[in-house]
């Protein structure tokens, strides 16, 4: 908006005298200026924005600019009477616009699209009230409904004998069992109004659920949402009807939803039950079909099918058992033919035609014929024709039939459309069938291509239809031709292109077809088409992921422009693929530079675009003006009042902050970069904002997936395909390293799948196939994996086989061959000893044969890509070490094949290959006839053939020459492998070969003794040591010169130890020392600087023992590491190292403890270390707080206690695997803590804590309700005052419970103006509690008029909970005011006698915990001995902690001492310190003695419950006094009145107080409700004669009296009647403030009275019957 300073500055323009007089009564007319800026025929711009981008004020510029008076003065007057004007309207301006851009942002906004619906809604259930309360209720069915529940209620299951005032039952039994309910809420459906209300919260519902529907489909503007409450015929069928149509309304929406969300098994589920209330289900039943078999296949639609029938047969089984054929026939009568007087449509035909079955058969002929019409031409076209559906659903009946996705909106429209072919095509619709598809009408309008009025005509002409009672020929055939009109429609908008264009993969598409016809035929366009496709690829593209820290760069991007209709039914597949199966990004392409065309045609057609791309997820949208260079309009001048089109352009369709809207200016025959710059840049922008944001939304998808793996029903295959449409993406957008990690991350899944030997998402470990063990190995083609994996019928051979030829493709893409190689010869080895597993069931010599053709096939491939890439030296020297491990691999299996023919010896070289557990008998090894069980054609020629064995076999040698020399002395000729044998040392060295170096030394020495060809290249004794000596001294020397570390893993010249598997704590420090062994084989010293030893405990801790050392001599050396640490428990040996500089020698001792055995001569590995608790040492717990208050944050209680430790710093890391998130900003210290604490998002710090002391902090963390229990890891790293240098480490895992120790019960009773609230407390689990107190109080202090008094005993201080018996408190409230509105709050002072908290931490593996009461008493025991021996006073820790210990190891005590107080602790001596163990003795003793529960031993754990007094606006005192005499007018006591006998009349007086005390307040003091009171019938005590039932006015205070006769039917002592006291509702007037009934409650004064009935005196006649024949 302009400022009163820059209307000024404007103003002062108006010097200039050459502008008309007109202009300046128009600038000194503010309205007249806003009426000009208005004047527009675009009523949809968005004012405001165009407010806040200046153009009111440019435009009000050339207005405005000036009516100079050249008198001063008058100039003067003037300009501040149009100023002043101007601000006036302006604002008034500015407030319209802003009210007009709300109200059209909500019609036609997606994103507002639940604020509509809500308001939508909202004001649908006033209306619906309204309805309820002014139109009278009509009766139809809801008699009869109740009726045929009464009869099934008294045990009546066939349906044939099941009728009512309107007809027999002809409903499945899901509108019995709804209608029984309802039978019970409105007392057997008398009460009418509160049916009402149910039916007024079921059409709620339906609503609510078509308002869902309508968004998930994401295709139907705001504002249709308008239409949904307009139908009067709707209302009256819910609300004033009660029509049992309703209920399968609202179930079939639920199911459409359901489908709509992709929810298969639900969305049949619920389709189940609307078919059990009414079989017009069934007319979704052909949309669902076709659904289900695109997206699920034949197996799953045929077992969806049965789950339909199985739940009928359930719902229905107390009638399928006594009479299953009536009910069949009367629940799915088919052939049911309805009364015409009733029919809505077709009431134009004459009824004898209407009877007629020919006419009926013509209709369901009609039906079958438009449903395969449908199907034929619409359903299935983008999966290529119905027939293409059906061969491959037959065909792959596992997998999905269809190719595409099937979108909410694609599935919402086959479901309507299905529902409403069935509608036109029905004999007969009652009125009540509009609910059918009512709501569903305005969503196929909008499918339709009609135009706006002709939509709405249709459904005017509809609801007109239904509203004309009774039916006439006209409004008959009004529905018939507005509902067939309709389903055309629907027919055509399915046939009708979608013009949006799509990017798929790395494709852009741009619109041609909504553009105009000259532009699109002409010969500029072609140019610029040409010229934009020449832009491509994209280059220099930088991608930064919110996800991930660093930005990628894509080099290139190729990008194709592909026209709308040669793209027209690629669509996503349903398998999620890839994430460029769906558009980027949408170009329009448009050339027009006249404002006024622009105006008149083009920005309509933009718009219709527009409307559809905005509303797409995960696309962008981009708008191309193409001007021509030559005819580029100049520049507006100064007074120029139209804007450029692009300026119109970017007005309408820019609505953020985000400019979509690009100029190209166009020459024919200039290339100009510069030229197309801006829109190059706009394309690169909009395709990374959608990939990110399509990335973004799959990663969460994973990351869901991936959090429910523990969940039942996960599956692994499903969560692959998932996470590979990841990989696939980053790979079409060359972003391999990121597609590469993808498949890393699965591969590691999958080994742990592995590890948990739960492959029940495979087939088998192998499924052998034809040529399995020829084929190329890193050929994806030559199975269909994707299928296997999604049927998940892959088997693990198949499916690794996948996973590492997909790795492999993406390291070529990075260039990194050498990769290649190593991994397929890692896979190669691992998986061929899997394979050695299942020999027996594969063919002879297929392991062998698939390795070798899989070596070789690899290293071929690795050749040919090798050949896209120019690999420098070291790249290449990596490159061919690899392929000769992988030559060496196939070698290997020659060796087998030959060993085990007879071709080669059982020896080295040739046995080293040989399994270590041989697979087939020796004998096997012998020449035998081969079978063609593999197809490895040179390797099934060499079987037999010893020739073409060693042929194969030197030709691969030749690739791998190391092993020509074996060979060579296997046929004889030393002297060649000798030379072979002296030269390839020198060819290892370089590359370091060491172990191949060595082993072809040995071998040259062994072929010089063999063949006697001299024995000087052998080294004397007394040299080795001068010799290893100086080999040391030069490594020394070489390896300070090195830039970066080498290590060497299992070197045999060292090796490490640890002797004793417990380490020793450090007693002045937190730390533990641990002793291992090393052994130098070397005859010299060996340099050394340090030796590292890790644990790992639990949650992955690690420990690192180290020590500092100058060098290692000769032999075994015991060496002690320290580990700064305070953690205890018992931790496994993973890895050690011995380090020199530049050089570190590492072992993995987890490998070696699984991998190897050890031999009798050898010691035993020690794989686990155990580190004893040090009670000195710095120490965590956790446990809930001692005050816990429901209703506010949650919070921990940790305990921190230093020990000896003077902490400068500790900070403290919480995390829980659950997902509950600590707020350790939020964090506090408890009163009285020392030091001080700092706390952000997720450290605490804690500060100069003096030793001895103990720190409680509380910790508030998330909701943690769903779980019982929540596990915490702690970390703490802190530093002392005596080694600040030194950091040390504690990790901790607790479980701390979430769940309440008790549960609460309570119980309300009134009497008078009192309240007594009954609260039972039991315990929540099988441990006993103790109370202490249980108090009802005001939360915010003593409230006026209120008093709470409890009836407790006060000398009952404590009182146990078991879990058979809990423990009642009963509170009475006195209130003066009635009710209260604040709550009040239960307080309970409670201990558990054994605690469910982990004091301790998980890694002590103690089974239970002892509760601060038993601590406390042990503490307290401890103190009282221990001055009178104050020698052991340095011990208390020690021994109170020993004590806990023999508690924690059995439970034997708790129950004896819940009962006696007697604590039975088993004797604890170790013999070491015999005085040590007579204290302990004398301690134990105490204990053992009974003691009673004290409330001041201890700590107390308080609970706040917070409770609301209940309402009740109608208390009812009810009492029955009898009479002495019928003539008596007032009752007398029990023991005047007279002797009463069985079957004597007997007068009472029933007499009825009520009052509103305990009610809402009103206004009115004299209010009126009117009552019914009900006598109990007491048949087997007591006949009641009289006003049994009646009504009455119920007043505040009031007295309502009645007089009743009884009868005793017997003699006793027997209970007077009860009386029941219930409102009405008060026609013409609101109850209570609202429609429903006021809540009531009734006394019964009389209920423990008992009146004496004496036996009735005289004489009594029977009369028997003796048979027949005799009088």
């Amino acid at each position: 908006m302009a400022t009163i300073e820059e209307t000024h500055i404007f103003f002062d323009a108006l010097r200039d005298d050459r502008l008309h007089c007109d202009m300046a009564m128009l600038a000194l007319d503010p309205y007249r200026v806003i009426r000009a800026l208005t004047t527009r025929d675009d009523h949809e711009l968005d004012w405001t924005k165009q407010l806040e981008k200046m153009e009111v004020i440019g435009r009000m510029e050339v207005f405005c600019v000036a009516c100079h008076d050249r008198s001063g003065a008058s100039a003067s007057k003037q300009r501040q009477h149009a100023i002043a004007g101007l601000e006036s309207a302006a604002d008034m301006t500015s407030l319209v616009f802003f009210a007009f851009n709300f109200v059209r942002r909500l019609l036609t906004d997606p994103r507002r699209f639940w604020s509509l619906a809500s308001l939508v809604i909202l004001g649908d259930a006033v209306l619906t009230q309204l309805i309820i309360r002014f139109v009278p209720y009509t009766e139809i069915d809801w008699e009869t409904y109740m009726h045929h529940i009464a009869l099934y209620l008294k045990g009546e299951r066939n349906y044939a004998n099941i009728t009512g005032p309107t007809g027999p039952l002809v409903y499945p039994a899901g509108h019995v069992h709804i209608h029984e309910e309802l039978y019970k809420v409105t007392n057997s459906g008398t009460n009418l109004p509160l049916a009402q209300q149910i039916y007024a919260a079921l059409y709620l519902a339906s609503l609510t659920i078509s308002c869902a529907i309508y968004r998930k489909a994401e295709s139907i503007p705001n504002w249709v949402l308008l239409l949904l409450p307009l139908s009067k015929r709707l209302h009256s069928i819910f609300v004033l009807r009660l029509f049992n149509d309703c209920w399968e309304v609202v179930l079939a929406q639920l199911a459409v939803l359901a489908y709509a969300n992709g929810g298969d098994e639900l969305g049949t589920l619920l389709l189940s039950f609307a078919l059990s209330v009414k079989m017009s289900a069934f007319l979704y039943l052909p949309g669902v079909i076709v659904i289900l078999f695109r997206r699920r296949g034949l197996y799953t639609t045929l077992r969806l099918l049965i789950t339909i029938a199985s739940v009928q047969a359930v719902l229905a089984v107390n009638f399928l058992r006594d009479s299953p054929w009536p009910y069949l026939k009367n629940a799915f009568d088919l052939s049911r033919v309805f009364l015409y007087k009733w029919t809505v449509n077709w009431r134009f035909v004459d009824e004898p035609t209407f009877l007629s079955p020919t006419f009926a058969k013509a209709l369901l002929l009609g039906h079958f014929s438009v449903l395969v019409v449908f199907g034929l031409t619409r359903w299935c076209r983008n999966d290529g024709g119905v027939l293409s559906v059906i061969r491959r659903g037959l065909r792959r009946p596992l997998s999905p039939a269809g190719l595409t996705t099937l979108t909410a909106d694609e599935t919402v429209t086959v479901l309507f459309t299905s529902n409403l072919i069935g509608l036109l095509f029905a004999r007969s619709l009652h009125y009540q069938f509009y609910s059918w598809y009512a709501q569903q009408t305005p969503f196929l309008a909008w499918k339709t291509p009609y135009p706006v009025p002709i939509k709405i005509a249709l459904l005017l002409a509809i609801e007109y239809a239904w509203n004309v009672y009774p039916s006439t020929d006209a409004s008959s055939g009004i529905l018939v031709v507005a509902n067939a009109a309709l389903l055309l429609g629907v027919w055509l908008g399915l046939l009708t292109p979608d013009p949006t264009l799509l990017l798929l993969s790395t494709t852009i598409q741009c619109l041609h077809d909504t553009l105009e016809p000259s532009f699109l035929s002409s010969e500029q366009w072609k140019q610029v088409h040409g010229a934009l496709v020449s832009q491509f690829p994209l280059r220099s593209i930088h991608w930064k992921p919110a996800s991930r820290p660093s930005v990628r760069t894509i080099q290139e991007l190729d990008v194709k422009l592909v026209p709308v209709d040669t793209v027209r039914d690629e669509h996503a597949s349903q398998v999620p693929s890839t994430l460029l199966d769906k558009p980027l990004l949408n170009l329009y392409i448009f050339s027009c530079e006249d404002t006024d065309v622009y105006r008149a045609t083009v920005r309509k057609q933009i718009k219709d675009w527009h409307t559809i791309v905005s509303q797409r997820k995960n696309q962008e949208w981009l708008i191309v003006q193409v001007i021509k260079a030559d005819g580029k309009a100049a520049a507006g001048g100064f007074f120029q009042m139209k804007g450029s089109v692009m300026d119109k352009v970017r007005s309408d369709f820019n609505t953020d902050k985000r400019d979509r809207c690009v100029s190209l200016t166009w020459s024919s025959g200039i290339d100009n970069p510069a030229a197309w710059a801006e829109l190059i840049s706009k394309v690169k922008d909009g395709v990374l904002s959608s990939f990110d944001s399509a990335v973004s939304l799959r990663e969460d998808e994973v990351k869901r997936s991936e959090s429910q793996r523990l969940m039942p029903g996960w599956n692994f295959c499903t969560f692959f395909i998932l996470k590979e449409s990841l990989a696939t993406s980053f790979e079409g957008m060359s972003l391999f390293e990121d597609s590469l990690l993808q498949y890393d991350e699965l591969e590691i899944s999958f080994n742990h799948v592995l590890r948990e030997k739960n492959l029940s998402w495979f087939g088998t470990l192998i499924i052998l196939g034809p040529k399995d063990d020829s084929l190329p190995l890193l050929s994806i083609d030559k199975k269909p994996y994707r299928d296997l994996i999604l049927a998940n019928s892959i088997s693990v051979f198949d499916f690794r086989i996948y996973l590492l030829a997909r790795q492999c493709t993406l390291l070529w893409r990075l260039g990194k061959i050498a990769d290649i190689c190593r991994k397929a010869n890692a896979f190669l080895t691992s998986f061929g000893r899997r394979l050695r597993e299942a020999e027996g069931i594969l063919p002879p010599y297929f392991i062998e044969s698939w390795t070798y053709s899989s070596a070789l096939s690899t290293v071929d491939q690795a050749d040919t890509w090798a050949k896209s890439h120019e690999l420098d030296t070291a790249s290449q020297n990596a490159f061919n070490a690899s392929k000769a491990e992988l030559l060496e691999l196939a070698r290997s299996q020659l060796d087998i094949l030959g060993v085990k023919n007879g071709h080669l010896p059982r020896r080295s070289p040739f046995s080293m290959a040989m399994p270590a557990i041989p697979s087939r008998p020796l004998e096997a090894e012998s020449p035998k006839p081969t079978t063609q069980t593999i197809t490895k054609a040179e390797l099934l020629s060499s079987l037999d053939d010893r020739e073409a064995f060693f042929e194969l076999y030197i030709a691969l040698t030749n690739r791998a020459i190391e092993t020509l020399a074996a060979l060579d002395v296997h046929r004889g000729r030393l002297s060649t492998a000798l030379q072979t044998f002296s030269s390839l040392p020198a060819h290892y060295g370089p590359h370091k070969w060491t172990s191949l170096e060595s082993y072809m030394l040995c071998q040259a020495i062994e072929t010089y003794e063999r063949g006697d060809l001299g024995k000087d290249l052998l080294m004397q004794e007394d040299d080795k040591t001068a010799y290893v000596t100086r080999i040391v001294d030069t490594l020394k020397t070489v390896i300070d010169t090195l830039e970066t570390d080498i290590i060497q893993t299992d070197h045999p010249a060292l090796s490490i130890r640890i002797p004793e598997p417990n380490a020793r704590l450090a007693d002045t420090q937190d730390g533990s020392y641990l002793d291992v062994s090393l052994r130098n084989r070397l005859p010299c010293d060996l340099p050394m600087n340090e030796v590292t030893v890790t644990l790992v405990g639990r949650e992955s801790e690690r420990l690192h023992f180290r020590a500092n050392i100058q060098s290692l001599k000769p032999g075994n050396s015991t060496i002690t590491l320290f580990c700064p640490t305070s953690s205890s428990g018992t931790y496994l040996i993973e890895s050690s190292e011995a380090k020199l500089p530049r050089l570190r020698f590492q072992w993995n001792h987890r490998e070696s403890t699984s991998s190897r055995k050890a031999s009798r001569s050898q010691k035993p590995i020690v794989a686990l270390v155990r580190l004893a608790r040090d009670l000195r040492a710095l120490d965590i717990r956790l446990r809930r707080p001692r005050c816990l208050e429901l209703g506010m944050r949650p919070k921990l209680l940790m305990t921190v206690t230093t020990g000896r430790n003077q902490l400068v710093q500790a900070k403290l890391t919480l995390s829980a695997p659950s997902g509950v998130q600590f707020k350790c900003a939020d964090a506090t210290l408890e009163d009285d803590s020392p030091g001080s604490l700092e706390g952000d998002e997720n450290v605490l710090t804690l500060k100069d804590v003096p030793e001895d002391s103990s720190v409680s902090i509380l910790v508030p963390h998330s909701d943690a309700s769903a779980f019982h229990a929540i596990q915490v890891n702690m970390s703490i790293e802190y530093n002392t005052q005596v080694e600040p240098s030194i950091t040390r480490t504690l990790f901790i895992t607790s479980r701390v419970p979430t769940s309440l120790p008790v549960a609460v019960n309570v119980q309300d009773f009134f009497r008078g103006e009192k309240l007594f609230s009954k609260f039972t407390i039991s315990t929540t689990s099988y441990q006993h509690i103790r109370l202490s107190a249980a108090r009802l109080e005001t939360i915010d202090g003593p409230a006026e008029g209120l008093t709470i008094s409890g009836t407790s005993p006060e000398q009952r201080k404590i009182t146990t909970i078991t879990p058979a018996r809990p423990a009642n408190f009963l509170f009475r409230i006195e209130s003066q005011h009635g009710t209260m509105r604040d709550s009040l709050r239960l307080c309970i002072k409670y201990r558990m006698l054994r605690d469910g908290e982990c004091l301790f931490p998980l890694a002590e593996e103690h089974i239970l915990t002892v509760h601060q009461e038993v601590e406390t008493v042990i503490e307290q025991t401890v103190d009282d001995i221990l001055p009178r021996d104050s020698n052991f006073h340095s011990h208390r820790s020690i021994m109170i902690d020993r004590i806990v210990q023999a508690l924690e190891s059995d439970a034997a005590w708790v129950q004896h001492y819940g009962v006696t107080g007697e604590l039975q602790v088993p004797a604890i001596t170790d013999g070491e310190d015999v005085e040590l163990d007579a204290t302990l003795n004398r301690i134990l003793e105490i204990l053992r003695r009974s003691r009673p529960p004290d409330v001041n031993v201890g700590s107390w754990r308080e609970i706040r419950i917070p409770v609301d007094v209940p309402l009740m606006n109608i208390l009812a005192a009810a009492r029955i006094r009898l009479l002495a005499t019928p003539f008596s007018s007032e009752a007398v006591s029990s023991d005047k009145l007279p002797a009463l006998y069985a079957g004597q009349p007997i007068s009472a007086l029933l007499t009825i107080r009520t009052s509103f005390h305990w009610g809402l307040k009103s206004s009115n003091p004299n209010r009126r409700y009117r009552m019914r009171f009900d006598i109990e019938e007491m048949v087997r005590e007591w006949l009641v004669s009289g006003r049994k039932r009646g009504d009455f006015e119920a007043t505040d205070g009031g007295v309502f009296t009645v007089p009743i006769t009884l009868i005793a039917l017997h003699h006793g002592e027997l209970a007077l009647p009860k009386v029941s006291v219930s409102p009405l509702p008060i026609a013409g007037e609101m109850t209570m403030g609202s429609l429903s009934l006021p809540s009531a409650e009734t006394h019964q004064v009389h209920g423990a009275e008992r009146v004496l009935v004496l036996p009735r005196g005289g004489r009594s006649t029977f009369v028997l019957g003796m048979g027949e024949g005799l009088d």
